[in-house]
């Protein structure tokens, strides 16, 4: 017989009082211990369906008619009034826009009383889409810092009032230093000073969206895809620096379940072919936007031109650059502007200090590499996404010719980091309309390679 066997049957058999009491507090002591388990047990199971029951909430994104959106889970960025707002734009005044879109209107605002110069973006509707809109944008941004990404400074949400905050940019955006006539202010000092957007600024400007874009797909926490790259959402700052903005369509992704999405949104000319029949965004698709943006930049040239009449003119530039690249003489769809900027520009630097040699070598380099851009552009967009380079790749394209010193001939012909381009546009998986020849072709076979990323 073990020990503790011999004193419970002790306990039970001696009838002495101080037995009874050992025996009647341990009973009491099992009690009290039973109960203060239980009690640990039902507060636990408290807490956590009240963990899931606030985390449902912060994730729904709206909350119930007739109840505030809250975005107390968010950390950074502060919180504005509406009344300091309201008299930084002096009550939302039209002369303080600084542009406006289907996602709402951007004014210029000044704080007081430190005079500091911000964006106030206002939501078009008041509705639940609208504040759906504004707590994805805000959740979207709020946590994500990038030199090459807009910067969220906080919000405001007051009753029916829903605003965004951003740092403010001197510059505007790229698509009016691009086209003269999508200007709000075409008289403004910043246009007459610079006047066409050169091709040094323009290389930069695209390597800056592209390492925002990478940051976005691949170094954040999670894959963040922005739906909605086109050049009128991209800012530039006093020193033309690029900061890509408008996060109220983008989608924050775990990167193990980017085929999960399903949610179709972007901008015509700038959608990639494959959207409207998968119904999915993902990284390929924000490549293909990307490549369009490069095409834009370096053509000069709007995605998709609205005033084309005739069957004969260009009225998509993908297809316009597309019959450049096969006719062997790529370089007849860049920006006319450039081309005479840079032949003006080494034309002067020649009379000061330059000799012919070294001005036709620059003037060449510069030739290689808006080639080689548009060769990008074109891989970005080739109809099978599978085959479309990485914004990893992409980047260090893009830095690499930037990098390439002119006297580099043999880089110049052929950088390394470039992959082949068909001859011919190739066929895709999906169904093009052709726009600009108003009939309709229908391929179901992907005959390019997948390109590797680094």
């Amino acid at each position: 017989m073990t020990f503790s066997r011999k004193i419970e049957r002790f306990l039970a058999e001696d009838p002495s009082p101080a037995t009874t009491v050992m025996r009647l507090s341990t009973r009491s002591l099992i009690l009290i211990c039973s109960i203060t388990f239980a009690a640990f047990l039902v507060s636990t199971a408290v807490a956590i369906f009240f963990c899931r029951y606030t985390r449902r909430k912060f994730l729904s994104n709206v909350s119930s008619e007739g109840k505030a959106v809250t975005l107390e889970h968010l950390k950074g960025p502060r919180t504005f009034t509406y009344k300091e707002l309201r008299k930084a734009t002096r009550n939302f005044d039209e002369t303080m826009i600084l542009g406006s879109g289907g996602s709402g209107a951007v004014y210029k605002g000044i704080l007081s009383p430190s005079g500091i110069v911000i964006a106030v973006k206002r939501p078009r509707h008041k509705s639940g889409s609208g504040e759906k809109a504004f707590v994805a944008e805000a959740s979207s941004v709020s946590q994500i810092r990038h030199r090459n990404l807009l910067q969220l400074l906080g919000w405001c949400q007051e009753e029916n009032n829903y605003l965004l905050v951003y740092e403010y940019m001197s510059n505007g955006s790229l698509d009016g230093w691009l086209f003269p006539g999508r200007r709000r202010h075409p008289n403004g000092p910043n246009y007459k000073r610079s006047g066409v957007l050169p091709w040094e600024l323009r290389s930069s400007i695209l390597a800056g969206v592209a390492a925002a874009l990478d940051y976005l797909h691949e170094d954040w926490v999670q894959c963040v895809l922005h739906r909605d790259i086109k050049s009128s959402n991209v800012m530039l700052d006093a020193d033309f620096n690029p900061h890509l903005g408008d996060f109220g369509l983008a989608r924050l992704m775990d990167h193990e379940k980017l085929g999960e999405t399903t949610l179709v949104a972007g901008t015509l000319g700038y959608m990639a072919p494959e959207i409207p029949f998968t119904g999915k965004a993902t990284k390929e698709s924000d490549v293909y936007s990307f490549g369009i943006l490069v095409l834009e930049v370096v053509c000069g040239r709007r995605p998709l031109n609205l005033q084309a009449e005739g069957p004969d003119e260009e009225f998509v530039l993908l297809q316009s650059v597309w019959r450049a690249h096969e006719a062997g003489d790529i370089l007849r769809a860049v920006d006319m502007r450039l081309l005479k900027r840079s032949e003006s520009s080494t034309d002067t630097t020649t009379q000061e200090s330059l000799d012919t040699q070294k001005v036709d070598t620059l003037k060449s380099a510069d030739e290689c590499k808006m080639a080689h851009l548009l060769h990008l552009g074109l891989l970005c967009c080739l109809p099978n996404p599978e085959a479309r380079p990485s914004m990893r790749l992409v980047r260090q394209v893009i830095m690499d010719l930037q990098s390439t010193a002119p006297e580099d001939t043999t880089k110049l012909s052929t950088p390394y980091l470039l992959p082949a381009l068909p001859l011919s546009r190739p066929s895709g998986c999906y169904s093009l309309i052709r726009l600009d020849r108003l009939s309709s072709t229908s391929t179901s076979v992907c005959s390019e390679a997948p390109l590797k990323s680094l």
